[in-house]
């Protein structure tokens, strides 16, 4: 656990809430309907899409369109009328640039060689979608900044070069995060097993020219697979990490604020829930965590809420809802109480699935295919529609925005139009 003292506290709070006035919020304001980032405009799972169908015909909402693409775990960033995506074919890794109308490749860029893996080939981060420049990580370690409208590369940083990076058993698959001036990222270090040394780097990057502007060594755990976040906890806005091993609270200047022991191999994101509440689930029988950031008088430091072996997200992250958590343990979706731990309900036959929400429904896609609306209903699984909307293993949550929800596997990619003003 780390702490930092009250005079620190108070110059942090100043120097925070002058950046908050001067820099727009990351991946666009949370309010917006827009997905120009993982999981979202806040990157925790809710879309801010209005005014949906509230259930779907028996062989589902209208198809768009329905394109093969190439392998890869990727999610979707969404601007305007394109999207962009990362995939592979032929041994190498694409970030593609597609027509949102009718999915139309309009330019691809070459991100390196393709991650072979038992469970599936390709990339596995999501890019990120900042003014006119689209940010991607290959599997590999390769991070490059795109023009967004003609696929041209400004700069790249390689972390096998820079930080000595050893590639990750499930390849790099944390998606970067834009805030500010700054795009920040977990960049892995060098993995010395003979001598039980597993180090691995978080840092800062100017998102202008890709010059380094902080980095931390962390040091016991290897490179995690969650992706970095911004959050407020008690008033201090801060960036959320998960090696493989531990949380990290991170000042905007790079600072340590805190650190909390918590899970080995966490795959999924962290849920936070304000003011100061942060959950974390592992893919192992160890389970899942929630614990409370405290800034007392002169320190800030962390505590355990509570902890049980009922939630085990194995690839995809949970997600909060009025004060609900609903996430997949394994092949089984839950409901669990945030304040408590205590399940609500349970549900299987879906696999190993994956979930976004809105403030009123769930958005489930099972991992065969099957996308189901379900209540967000903590008092039971209340399930409203369902369709098969792809065949096969579909690992990648669901982007909805625009009324429009789009989905992959990894040989095809697939929109829906949920908006009910034009389905009427």
């Amino acid at each position: 656990m780390h702490i930092i003292t009250k005079q620190r506290v108070i110059q942090l709070l100043s120097t925070l809430l002058l950046i908050g006035l001067c820099l727009p919020l990351y991946g666009g304001d949370e309010g917006e309907d827009s997905w120009a980032q993982f999981r979202g405009p806040a990157r925790d799972g809710i879309s801010n899409s209005k005014n949906l169908l509230q259930s779907w015909p028996e062989d589902g909402p209208r198809e768009i369109w329905r394109k093969p693409i190439g392998t890869g775990f990727s999610g979707f960033a969404v601007d305007g009328d394109r999207f962009y995506t990362l995939f592979a074919e032929d041994s190498t890794e694409f970030l593609g640039c597609f027509n949102q109308a009718d999915a139309e490749e309009l330019w691809r860029f070459e991100l390196g060689k393709m991650f072979v893996d038992e469970f599936g080939n390709g990339p596995r981060s999501t890019p990120v979608i900042d003014g006119n420049t689209i940010y991607a990580l290959g599997s590999m370690g390769f991070l490059y900044s795109i023009d967004k409208n003609d696929g041209k590369s400004a700069w790249q940083v390689s972390f096998p070069e820079m930080f000595e990076s050893t590639v990750p058993r499930r390849g790099f698959s944390m998606s970067p995060l834009i805030d500010g001036d700054r795009l920040i990222v977990e960049v892995g270090g060098l993995v010395q097993p003979q001598d039980s040394i597993f180090n691995s780097n978080i840092a800062a990057f100017s998102k202008k020219d890709g010059s380094l502007l902080w980095k931390h060594n962390i040091n016991p755990g290897g490179t995690g697979y969650s992706s970095p976040m911004v959050i407020t906890a008690n008033d201090v806005r801060q960036y959320l990490f998960h090696t493989s091993r531990q949380a990290i609270g991170v000042s905007m200047e790079g600072e340590i604020l805190w650190r909390h022991s918590t899970l080995p191999f966490v795959v999924g994101m962290p849920v936070f829930i304000a003011p100061n509440k942060v959950f974390i689930s592992s893919a192992t029988d160890e389970g899942c965590v929630m614990f409370r950031i405290i800034n007392d008088s002169d320190s800030i430091r962390t505590e355990e809420v509570w902890a049980n072996r009922d939630m085990k997200n194995h690839f995809n992250s949970t997600l909060a809802v009025n004060g609900k958590l609903y996430g997949f343990s394994n092949a089984t979706l839950k409901c669990i109480d945030a304040e408590t731990g205590k399940t609500h309900w349970r549900k299987r036959g879906l696999g190993k699935g994956s979930l976004i929400a809105t403030d009123t429904h769930l958005y489930v896609l099972s991992d065969k295919g099957k996308l189901v609306l379900v209540e967000a209903n903590p008092d039971a699984y209340t399930e409203v529609s369902r369709f098969p909307a792809l065949k096969g293993k579909s690992w990648t949550a669901p982007t909805l925005v625009g009324g429009k929800i789009y989905l992959r596997n990894l040989t095809e990619m697939a929109c829906y139009d949920l908006n009910a003003t034009l389905n009427q």
